[in-house]
């Protein structure tokens, strides 16, 4: 259940439809962006195909599963990343012929398969960071001096009246 609308009295005086559809648009935009500049196809020194974000995430979840509990069986891998086990075995499907993961059976229960990083998977993700690190700094170069501090600013009172929003009573749902 939502709550009332707001009364015009609470309202900016600037404020109407138009700006503030205007402004959510930017905030979508902003986001898909950044998402494309960080989390976009990445092409590793030594990887034949460029891998996606989704993969590179399913390779950072193999090796938190391997070093947490000697590598998770597929069935707990999907879980812990919360896609379906065809989605899993179809991105693994990708990662395997490039050599980055292997699958194989459990030891101890045969008709279980786990997933297991490789040399070269641990190699593509340590690739990956510094090539993301180096897209952030160059994405946070583009400010002037001074300008990314403001950004940080606004950006974090945004999201702290958005938090204080969403905690209200009522605006949960």
């Amino acid at each position: 259940m939502s709550k009332a609308p707001l009364s015009a009295a609470k309202l900016d005086p600037d404020f109407d439809l138009a700006n503030a559809q205007h402004w959510l648009r930017n905030l979508h935009i902003l986001k898909s962006k950044i998402a494309t500049i960080l989390e976009g196809d990445c092409q590793l020194p030594g990887v034949e195909k460029p891998l996606t974000f989704s993969q590179i995430k399913l390779l950072k979840n193999v090796q938190r599963g391997c070093a947490l509990d000697g590598c998770w069986s597929l069935q707990r891998l999907a879980e812990h990343m919360q896609i379906s086990l065809p989605a899993l075995s179809k991105t693994l499907s990708r990662l395997v012929p490039l050599a980055l993961v292997e699958v194989c059976a459990d030891p101890r229960d045969g008709r279980k398969r786990r997933a297991i990083l490789t040399h070269a998977g641990a190699e593509a993700i340590e690739q990956f960071d510094l090539w993301r690190q180096q897209r952030l700094a160059e994405l946070v170069g583009m400010g002037t001096p001074g300008e990314i501090q403001t950004w940080t600013a606004h950006l974090e009172a945004m999201v702290a009246r958005l938090d204080a929003f969403w905690t209200q009573p009522g605006n949960t749902d």
